[in-house]
């Protein structure tokens, strides 16, 4: 199993041709299975040296949210994951470690309002939205971002071939993408309509602004090949 993994690494170019010159099938690979508030995923963990390995992560997870609130049904959508290297130091040779990457982040949040009765409510304004009309809205954290973090666990560990990891840290994601747009049945509508939902826009965009920093929380089980 070990040969296969690190074969393929080699033929995708992740791990340099000159880490496995001499005896690169002897190199201990681990993988563990992880979940956590960037969803269920699995991480490939390679040494690099007696302090230093070096992880790829990777997770996700989608699901559907639907929410009917008084006069409005809404229907979304909501993804959660990453991908990408991290290295992880672990200064007293044991499980402890203090780890640093960039990630692809994906958190995305997309969904569709639609009003239900003869009128409905949007934000501050009463019956902007008409039987028949829709809002939209998205919320985008799509982008690199920076990690760091402290934790438990080394996949690669000499001292057995199962192992117990714990993560927590930051995710850097910054300021996310928000779009609130009104799809108005008709014309005469459609400018106050939208008009409200680029208040709500601006508003949302206030609140999440406080929200520059993604937790990171993950367990994991892993396996030494």
């Amino acid at each position: 199993m070990k040969k296969i993994i690190l074969t393929a690494l080699l033929a995708f170019g992740v791990v340099p041709s000159g880490f496995a010159a001499e005896k690169w099938y002897d190199i201990d690979v681990g993988v563990s299975a992880v979940v956590g508030t960037l969803g269920p995923g699995l991480t490939l963990t390679l040494p690099i040296n007696s302090v230093l390995n070096a992880r790829i992560y990777g997770s996700g997870l989608a699901f559907d949210i639907e929410i009917d609130e008084d006069d409005l049904e809404f229907d979304g959508d909501l993804t959660l994951g990453a991908l990408g290297p991290l290295v992880d130091y672990h200064p007293w040779r044991n499980g402890f470690r203090a780890s640093v990457g960039v990630l692809y982040a994906f958190n995305q949040f997309d969904g569709t309002a639609r009003c239900s009765e003869a009128a409905c409510d949007l934000g501050d304004a009463n019956g902007v939205v008409i039987r028949g009309d829709r809002v939209d809205g998205d919320v985008d954290y799509t982008g690199l971002a920076p990690y760091v973090g402290l934790g438990w666990g080394n996949a690669v560990d000499q001292d057995g071939r199962w192992s117990f990891s714990f993560d927590i840290g930051a995710l850097f994601t910054g300021n996310p993408d928000v779009s609130i747009i009104c799809r108005a049945n008709t014309a005469a509508n459609q400018a106050a309509c939208q008009a409200e939902a680029d208040n709500e826009r601006d508003e949302l965009k206030d609140e999440l602004g406080d929200f520059e920093v993604y937790p990171v929380v993950s367990l994991g089980f892993g396996y030494r090949f």
